[in-house]
């Protein structure tokens, strides 16, 4: 099995991840190169749960993607959704 982040968009567009991981929890290896080398390497040695994956992944892609409010962690062949998190939209 094979699981992507699934991002929703403020203009209302919707996108896939390119990257895969083969748990959700391994999602986090998407985030080589956009944060600090050392805190990423540390990632390794911690238990990663797909709500602190979900949490890193709001602040990691801040400034990378447009002007996301969701993400979710979806099975890639099924679509069902493992876990989102969303922020408020001020009106």
């Amino acid at each position: 099995m094979a699981y992507r982040f699934k991002y929703y968009y403020k203009d209302g567009t919707i996108e896939k991840s390119n990257f895969h991981g083969s748990t959700p929890e391994s999602l986090y290896n998407d985030f080589d190169g956009l944060m600090d080398w050392d805190e990423f390497n540390q990632l390794n040695e911690q238990d990663m749960t797909t709500k602190r994956v979900l949490e890193m992944a709001m602040k990691v892609y801040k400034g990378f993607l447009k002007d996301f409010y969701k993400i979710e962690i979806i099975n890639d062949e099924t679509d069902e959704i493992v876990d989102s998190i969303e922020k408020m939209i001020k009106k």
